[in-house]
């Protein structure tokens, strides 16, 4: 049990980010008292209740928080500080312009002339020194609306990135609910899998059993050597290990996939085989790469990194700010270079993987063919008599090691086709 749990703690643990919520007691639904499950009825319960989604969710809301605040505080600052400050700025010209009007007038008046040595008549002074006032009220409101302007500028920065964050959210939100499925899918095939490599590994066993127990009776008559006896025991030994390790795997991997589903951990768990479906084209290997360049969000962020970089590159005025900037801009143009030849290189490993399974399939395809025309003959041998229980029993567990051989590379195509899918959508797996 020691070594079970040690299992589980590691299996759980690359399952954990996409795994769910636990159902507590008092909440549990109809799905924790039921046991046989679709693949569908089991993606609908895994996108209910993930960890990885409720949180994607929640940075998603955030994110909505944040721009509706950076959308009102630039506003606010544009509209109320920027907009005020220039509109004082643009009443104060407006008043120095009609008091040197006046000025002019005053002077014009008493023909006094400002150059000249006579006093200054007393409402000449008086305006000014209004005038005087005034010029200082405007190099105030001229630094205001400077300040507000640089303020408004920083605002509106807050919130084209507050808006980019929402977008990358909304996409988050979305390519996280494709891999949550992808992921149900891959335990739930390997479930299936392991389901009949344990059925096939007991039969083994009994039939091995069976034969170890025929070869102690031959040797005890001299019919066996010991060298014969050992060599069918080792066998048992080895398929009955095997047979306990499958045995754990399946108890694992339906604890990880109770666990996705938001069901008690040792829940029983009853699944139901899914159609593989035919074989389809892959499409073009360079229009997928294109597709998927495009429409990967990684590359979209670094682009827009890239671009933002730049931009604020425009603001600085110190030298070294700028060499600084300058680099930085260069190492995020590599990481982005970087970004692309993996995503190159990740579809160029999915379609030759694509093509090797699908050989594979086909392959698996005919040879069950070719197997269950085989177990048919051997099948009518048995039935007439002219083959032993210990025989048929061999054939019959040749032909279904051949089915299942041919079930699981159905399945590891079901999955290579939806990592195509989602390679066309512009999510990378891993």
């Amino acid at each position: 049990m020691e070594k079970i749990k040690k299992l589980f703690s590691l299996f759980l643990t690359c399952f954990l980010l996409f795994s769910t919520v636990p159902v507590a007691a008092e909440n549990r639904d109809s799905a924790t008292d039921k046991y046989i499950f679709t693949l569908e009825e089991v993606k609908e319960l895994a996108l209910k209740n993930s960890r990885i989604i409720k949180s994607v969710q929640e940075s998603h809301r955030q994110a909505q928080s944040q721009k509706y605040i950076a959308a009102n505080n630039y506003d606010r600052t544009k509209y109320g500080s920027w907009y005020g400050a220039s509109n004082q700025k643009l009443s104060l010209i407006g008043s120095v312009s009609r008091k040197k009007e006046e000025l002019r007038a005053i002077e014009n008046r008493y023909g006094y002339d400002p150059n000249g040595n006579e006093e200054p008549p007393a409402d000449w002074l008086k305006a000014k020194m209004e005038i005087s006032g005034l010029e200082g009220q405007l190099g105030s409101a001229t630094s205001g609306e400077a300040g507000a302007e640089a303020s408004t500028k920083q605002l509106k920065k807050v919130l084209e990135n507050s808006r980019d964050a929402l977008k990358d959210t909304k996409r988050a939100r979305e390519d996280t609910t494709q891999q949550v499925e992808y992921n149900v899918e891959k335990v739930y095939s390997n479930i299936l899998v392991l389901e009949e490599q344990v059925s096939l590994l007991k039969k083994n066993s009994d039939h091995y059993a069976k034969l170890v127990e025929i070869e102690k009776v031959k040797r005890g008559k001299g019919l066996s050597s010991e060298v014969d006896y050992n060599k069918i025991h080792a066998q048992y030994k080895d398929n009955k290990n095997k047979y306990e390790q499958a045995k754990d795997n399946l108890y694992i991997s339906k604890m990880v996939l109770n666990d996705m589903m938001g069901r008690p951990l040792e829940y029983n768990l009853k699944l139901t085989s899914f159609e593989v479906g035919p074989v389809i084209p892959h499409g073009d290997i360079n229009d997928v790469t294109k597709t998927a360049l495009e429409k990967a969000a990684t590359m979209e962020q670094q682009k827009r990194e890239v671009e933002d970089m730049k931009d604020d590159l425009d603001d600085l005025s110190d030298s070294n700010e700028e060499e600084v900037q300058k680099a930085q801009i260069n190492q995020a143009k590599i990481n982005l270079a970087s970004t692309d030849v993996n995503i190159r290189n990740y579809v160029k490993q999915l379609f030759a993987d694509l093509d090797a399974k699908e050989k594979s399939y086909k392959l698996k395809q005919s040879e069950v063919v070719t197997a269950e025309q085989e177990f048919t003959n051997e099948k009518k041998k048995f039935e007439l008599g002219i083959m032993s229980s210990i025989q048929y029993q061999a054939c019959e567990l040749a032909y279904q090691e051949k089915l299942n051989a041919y079930k699981q590379v159905g399945y590891e195509y079901f999955l290579l086709k939806h990592k195509l899918e989602l390679v066309n959508q512009g999510i990378i797996l891993g």
